[in-house]
């Protein structure tokens, strides 16, 4: 029984996140795919999400069977990417050197 990669899990983690969530605008990869031990890091720029004053309020997750790998995730508008993308993220959290998801690359 081969285990999944990081890298895989994270890509299907991301497509499963689109298909629930129909305001999904775009996804944010901000963890290193290489790094075995670091959790999955995801940035979600969501319409309907509730915005919070442009604050990064980050939720983790324990690996489960299904996702075998410790997950972090944040929620924010396409309003508050554009402050946050003035004012400056959290370290750690800027999308500017991130991978990043598009509704489209993930409808395969």
């Amino acid at each position: 029984m081969s285990k999944r990669s990081k890298d895989e899990v994270a890509e299907e983690l991301i497509a499963y996140h689109f298909r629930i969530e129909p305001g999904m605008v775009e996804i944010y990869r901000l963890d290193d795919p290489d790094d075995a031990e670091a959790p999955i890091r995801l940035l979600e720029v969501n319409r309907e999400t509730i915005g919070t004053d442009a604050e990064i309020i980050p939720f983790g997750f324990a690996p489960s069977e299904r996702v075998p790998y410790s997950t972090v995730v944040a929620e924010i508008t396409p309003g508050e990417l554009e402050l946050l993308l003035g004012k400056g993220f959290p370290r750690g959290w800027d999308p500017r050197t991130a991978r990043r998801f598009s509704r489209s690359q993930s409808a395969a």
